[in-house]
């Protein structure tokens, strides 16, 4: 969604020689692969458990960085390591809550623990890590009052990426009936973590992911003071009804991707509004409607990726005026092809002519798939458009189901 390659495959060779390679070099360590042994004088930086194999004979004082994946039984003993600055345990399905415990007790070095999203609650004392960077994936429903006003003290945390599932909490508790001690989620819960969230936001929290399902739409509507530090933010999964009127002092903020049943033409006042602004996703809800105009005023003077659309019935009614959004390069439109007809006339060009920098322009178009009138229409538009355009636009079309 936001145009950043986060996985590509390779041929079985090509990766056989990627890992021996890196071990080869002392890039990382990964014990038990086959024909890989690893000799007791190897000094491990970085250590990746993928295999259900412990090597007792390893010397782990040196190791900066630990990734757990799979059905690993287990990490070493990192205490022993005053080097460690990574660990991420977002892969590992057995890990106990006692490590957690005593990672958050004793391991104050450490900078980015990535925290598996359903299998476990995050630890008391998280407050001690005064080092921690980044944290990630943290359900709502499986934390603490406290364990949110100890956020609150983690004056450095940078990255903070949220889960908000009362469905995999509830599943967790069925398939495990001695989790009775688990948190409920309420809305005093919910004001530490907002509280929690704005007194980092003024301190060095960068990046903010909330991924919700099942949430209350109030929560979003009043924060103070506003996080003003942030430069990512990304509220997704359930729609909350319009873009928060908060964002709009977000005066660094680079990178916002919202999920909102509809967007207003006050949104797009309040959006334009940003300064900093460079990428932009909104994704509009199921039936959801699109009915803007986009003028110079409205600002997005920096804006250079613009994302914007929804699901199945998605109507997209968007006109560009004359010098709006003078540095947007990228355009992507996701919108139903026979609901948008009938508002805009089976006018399709959405007066992309007037954009003076784009260089590419996508268009997902859900039209039961197959190409129907209305999607020959958006082809024609958009062939015309790529032909009058002097930017030479690299066009792309995809017909969805």
């Amino acid at each position: 969604m936001s145009g950043e390659v986060e996985t590509c495959r390779v041929l079985d060779t090509i990766l056989d020689f990627i890992v021996y390679m890196s071990v080869e070099q002392n890039f990382v360590t990964v014990p038990g692969v086959p024909n890989l042994p690893v000799g007791p004088q190897c000094k491990v930086r970085r250590l990746s458990l993928q295999y259900n194999t412990k090597e007792d004979s390893m010397d782990f004082c040196h190791v900066r960085s630990i990734s757990v994946f799979g059905r690993s039984m287990g990490i070493p003993d990192v205490m022993k390591s005053r080097f460690l600055r990574v660990l991420d345990l977002e892969g590992c399905y057995l890990l106990s809550c006692h490590h957690l415990e005593s990672i958050a007790r004793e391991l104050i070095q450490t900078q980015v623990p990535e925290l598996q999203k359903h299998k476990f609650m995050s630890p008391e004392g998280i407050g001690n890590m005064q080092a921690l960077e980044e944290l990630k994936i943290i359900n709502l429903y499986e934390q603490s009052s406290r364990f949110w006003l100890e956020i609150s003290l983690l004056s450095n945390l940078r990255d903070l990426s949220i889960l908000w599932n009362p469905i995999s909490h509830l599943r967790k508790r069925k398939r495990d009936p001695g989790l009775s001690d688990v948190y409920s989620f309420d809305q005093p819960t919910w004001n530490n973590v907002v509280s929690s969230i704005c007194k980092l936001g003024t301190c060095n929290l960068r990046s903010l992911s909330i991924h919700n399902h099942g949430y209350q739409d109030v929560c979003f509507k009043s924060w103070h003071p506003v996080p003003h530090c942030l430069q990512k933010l990304a509220i997704t999964g359930d729609f909350i009804k319009h873009v928060p009127g908060w964002v709009g002092s977000l005066a660094n903020i680079q990178k916002l991707e919202l999920h909102v049943e509809e967007v207003r033409q006050d949104d797009v006042q309040i959006i334009g509004s940003l300064p900093a602004l460079l990428y932009l996703s909104i994704c509009i809800g199921p039936k959801g409607r699109v009915q803007l105009e986009v003028i110079s005023t409205h600002g997005f003077t920096c804006l250079g990726h613009l994302r914007i659309g929804g699901s199945d019935e998605c109507v997209l009614g968007l006109m560009f005026e004359p010098g709006s959004m003078p540095k947007l390069e990228v355009l992507v439109l996701v919108f139903d092809a026979i609901e948008t007809s009938r508002l805009c006339n089976l006018d399709f060009a959405f007066g992309i002519e007037h954009l003076p920098c784009l260089t590419s322009i996508r268009c997902d178009i859900h039209s039961l798939g197959e190409i129907l009138p209305p999607s020959k229409a958006v082809m024609v538009a958009m062939d015309r458009v790529v032909r009058t355009h002097p930017n030479h636009l690299k066009q792309t079309i995809n017909i969805l189901g």
